[in-house]
Parts: C-alpha cells; structure tokens; sequence
C-alpha cells in the first residue's frame, strides 16, 4: 500500500495521488472530494474496541496458593533462601567466625545511642550524664582520648531518646519525658569543612543550621527513622500517642501528627512512600504518607521493641518473652489459635524476656540480622534460615560485661565467599566496639 500524504489522496486504480479538493471544486463523482472521502469512512467497518473482563478490574487478592505447602510456601522459602543452595550460610558463616573486635571509640559515660556519619568517619552520640551536668551530642573521632570530643549542640532536657542523620547530612536527636519532648535538627557541615572545624575547633562544633521543635501536648519521643533519600529530608519519630512526620530542609520545618494512643516504640521506611511502626500493644502497622492509608498488618505476640525491613517484601520484628520473627508482606493473613498472627519464619534461640526497647537495639544488613541480648551479648541470625550464626572463635564475644543498647552495621558492602563483608559498630557501656 502506498504511503499516506496529507493533503492527498491515492487512487488503487490510476495509481497515482490527487490533491484533496472541496466538494464545489472537485469533479463530479470524484474520489478525492472531501465529501467521497467522508462516505467511504463512514462505510468502512469500524475496529472493535478491546473487553476488558470485569475480573480485571476487581481488587487483586492475595492468592491462596502462597500458603499452601506444596505451592506458594514452597517458592517463597526457595525465594527467601531457605533451600540449602541459597541460603548462603557457608559464606554468612565464614563472614561471622572470622570477625575480631577493637575498641573504635572510649567516652567517660555509658552510650546510649549513636549515629554514623559515614562521609566522615565520625560518630554522633548520646551519652548517660550525672544530675546537674549539661546534656550535649556529643562528636567523636575513632581511637582518640575519652576526653577529647566535640559538641554538635547542647541539649536541654535529659531523658534522652534517639539520634539519627539523614542522607542529606541533617541529625536529629529527641529527648524528653512523660510531659514534653524535644527535637533539635542541626545541618552538619560539608564533608571537608567537618573534618577542618572538628581539626581547629574545642568544644561546640559550628553548624549550617540548628532548629528546636517542642511537643508539651504529653508526646514523648521514644526513636527516629531518616528516609533513606538524599534528595529530600523526611524524619519518622515514634513515641507515646503515635507517629510524627517531619519534613523540611534549609529553612522551615513541618511536622504532621499521627495520633493515636497507641506506644509506638519502632519505626522503618519500606520505600519512598510507606512506612511501617511497631507498637508497644504488638500491632504491626503499615502507612502510607501520601494519603494517611493505614492497614494492620501482623499482631506480635509481645510488645515490640524493633520492626525492621528485610530486602522488598519481608520485615523482622523483635519483642520481649525471647520474640523474634519475620514475616513476608506478601503472604495472605493467617492467625493461630491465640489470634496471633502466623509468622513465616520464628527465631528459636533469640534471648531477651524482659528489656524494653531503650535497653536492646537489633539492625538488618541484606539477610544478615544483628540483636542484642538481656545478657550483655549479640547475637547473628541468617535471615532465610532463621538459624543463629557462631560469632569469631573461642569466648571472645561473650558477656560484654554492659548492656549492649545500639548496635549498627556500618556500610553496605556485600558479604563475600573469602569472608569479607560489612562492619558491625557495637555500643556497650563507655565504648563502642568495631567488629570487622
């Protein structure tokens, strides 16, 4: 067929174009008059549009062969690992019994929490002060004196809660009580300029910009959560009435209040737009920031001290009564006979009864899962297996001698066949340990 022309029209028969004319100056009974061409399309059969089945467009279920034993579970164990071939225990083995420990920072206080600047090597910290002493965040180099640090900030209630940094290098630390809590936001420096300042300065560090935010409507912040995105700043911060959303950047700041009487007492991004909050009632919750949508997801059979995100479609939850579990976000819902929640995988040797999620601390890196005990120890677990993994040789990673209660891997590099793999920052009383 030949080509179409604007404007023209192809006579089969001649074989040749004739310009498109208007009806009073075409020929009569010619094919290309405006009028021929409108008849011999309204004559041609038209296309039929396409059916879309009605079933298209009802709401996807969850399909129930996930749960059957010989279908859906059978492809979600091979998936998460747990065919011997993928579970990845011998290099996960070789990674963990090849650690050593080194003290990577000494203060003169019991460490609460901290937070790593990566770009910088730097650790931002909160220590446990005496009555009457000033409460600051405290900045420290690697392997330098117990008394020689920095000071982002000086805090000015005690009770202090949480710190976290963002990708776009902005840290938040929350302190407070029953009554009152307080944010502060600080704009660390550039990389270099850190590193120059921390260098020439003694005491309070200088900043590109410092915020208070306080809440006296009996909100008690208890943890943080940064979105993992350096292109925005966005803060998830749990506490006694629910969750709050802090948005901002260089020169205001928002916050955006999910209240509820629930405790949340943990909180983790799933992806740009949802997040996930573990509650001290054993809700499992699942949000979405873009329309306040909120679906709960699992009931734990404890309260919940941590919920985090494993990989895409899987989060580990971790609980008092020696509750560690995780469960896959795809899976249809299914209860036990006490309404629990079933979850897909239950981790038998995990040990801790009684702390509350201010006295243990648990991180995630690829399927590896690190968490504290009530007995001044770490543990590793293979995600895909949920077998717990020997730590070094010997007794050198025993009791601790102190409550370990932050514990954080430091980068992102995958765990190799030589046993090469990522840092495990480890803070126990007055020092925080490298495992590496």
């Amino acid at each position: 067929m030949a080509s179409q022309l604007p404007g023209y029209y192809f006579d089969e028969e001649k074989r040749r174009y004739f310009k498109i004319l208007p009806n009073h100056q075409a020929p009569k009974g010619a094919k290309y008059s405006k009028e021929a061409l409108k008849t011999a399309a309204r004559k041609r059969p038209k296309k039929q549009p396409l059916r879309v089945s009605a079933n298209m467009l009802s709401r996807i279920q969850p399909s129930a062969i996930l749960a059957h034993p010989l279908g859906g579970a059978t492809f979600l164990r091979r998936e998460h690992g747990v065919d011997p071939l993928r579970a990845g225990e011998g290099v996960y083995n070789a990674w963990a019994s090849g650690l050593g420990r080194a003290t990577h920072v000494r203060a003169q206080q019991t460490i609460q929490s901290f937070a790593m600047d990566k770009e910088t090597g730097t650790l931002l910290m909160m220590l446990d002060c005496m009555p009457g002493e000033d409460w600051y965040l405290h900045v420290r180099m690697p392997r330098t004196a117990p008394n020689d640090g920095r000071f982002l900030f000086e805090v000015m209630e005690p009770m202090l809660s949480s710190v976290n940094l963002s990708p776009s290098r902005f840290a938040i630390a929350t302190s407070g009580d029953s009554n009152s809590s307080t944010m502060i936001i600080t704009k660390l420096l550039e990389p270099e300029r850190f590193l120059e300042c921390y260098r020439r300065t003694a005491g309070m560090m200088p900043n590109d910009g410092l915020w208070q935010l306080i809440f006296s409507d009996a909100f008690q912040c208890f943890v943080t959560a940064p979105k993992p995105d350096p292109a925005s700043t966005v803060f998830l911060v749990g506490g006694s009435r629910g969750t709050v959303i802090v948005t901002g950047g260089e020169s205001r700041w928002e916050t955006k209040m999910q209240y509820s009487a629930r405790q949340v007492t943990s909180v983790d991004w799933l992806d740009a737009n949802t997040y996930l909050t573990g509650e001290r009632s054993g809700a499992v919750r699942l949000w979405d920031i873009r329309n306040d949508g909120m679906s709960l997801r699992f009931e734990f059979p404890s309260a919940i001290n941590h919920a985090k995100k494993v990989g895409d479609q899987r989060i580990v939850v971790a609980g008092v009564q020696n509750n560690l579990m995780s469960y896959d976000l795809r899976s249809p819902l299914a209860f036990d006979a006490n309404g629990m929640s079933r979850p897909y995988m239950k981790f038998d040797t995990y040990r801790n009864f009684d702390h509350n999620n201010f006295s243990t601390s648990l991180d995630v890196h690829e399927n590896l899962i690190a968490a504290s005990t009530d007995d001044n120890q770490v543990q590793l677990f293979n995600g895909c297996t949920g077998r717990e993994i020997k730590i070094g040789s010997g007794t050198r990673f025993g009791n601790l001698g102190h409550q370990v209660r932050c514990l954080r891997f430091a980068d992102h590099e995958l765990i190799t066949e030589d046993g090469t793999g990522p840092r495990l920052y480890v803070a126990a009383g007055p020092t925080v340990q490298e495992w590496t």
